[in-house]
């Protein structure tokens, strides 16, 4: 009989690499490139074609991942729209509404961005963005924050960084966006 312990502990291993890497820490890795998660291609809320290509013009987009029926989420729009007015250089910001594939939640989603100004581009999430957001994200609002290539760095940020910013919503997040970059940057 074969002995199958080194590659099983091999295959733990890598497992547990990856993992690390793609769900739990999400920090940048110097030694191995970590697996590009965030890849779509599917339409904003406006109907225009979308694809994950939108985050190579940029050092860190922040996405914020809500749904129309979440209060918690529409209680944020306001930061989250001045925030995209006061971004820091380098980075964007995009949402993703989980449940605008409905039809129904599609309609109050244009509202909601409507009532609120929102500039930023919303996606209605593809196949891909559902499977991620079903296996990775606890609950909303969480926003992530991935480079260029589509790498998450740094830990997904659950409900407002309030705690961050002192209180003031907008600068916990610009602080979040400005540790990132400096990831990145390296």
């Amino acid at each position: 009989m074969a002995d199958n312990t080194t590659d099983n502990t091999t295959n733990t291993t890598n497992t547990t690499i990856k993992t690390t890497i793609n769900t739990t820490n999400h920090t940048k890795n110097t030694t191995s490139k970590p697996k590009n998660i965030i890849n779509f291609n599917t339409k904003t809320i406006d109907d225009e074609s979308i694809t994950s290509d939108i985050f190579k013009d940029y050092k860190i987009t922040m996405i914020n991942i809500w749904a129309t029926w979440c209060g918690p989420c529409v209680a944020e729009m306001p930061e989250l729209s001045k925030l995209y007015d006061e971004l820091p250089e380098g980075s964007n910001l995009i949402g993703i509404v989980i449940d605008s594939a409905d039809e129904s939640a599609k309609q109050d989603a244009i509202n909601i961005l409507s009532r609120y100004s929102i500039k930023y581009k919303n996606l209605i999430p593809d196949i891909d963005i559902a499977n991620y957001v079903n296996k990775n994200i606890g609950g909303i609002p969480t926003s992530i924050f991935v480079d260029k290539d589509g790498n998450i760095i740094g830990d997904p940020q659950m409900g407002a960084p309030s705690k961050k910013g002192n209180g003031d919503i907008v600068l916990g997040y610009k602080k979040l966006i400005e540790e990132r970059i400096l990831v990145v940057s390296d």
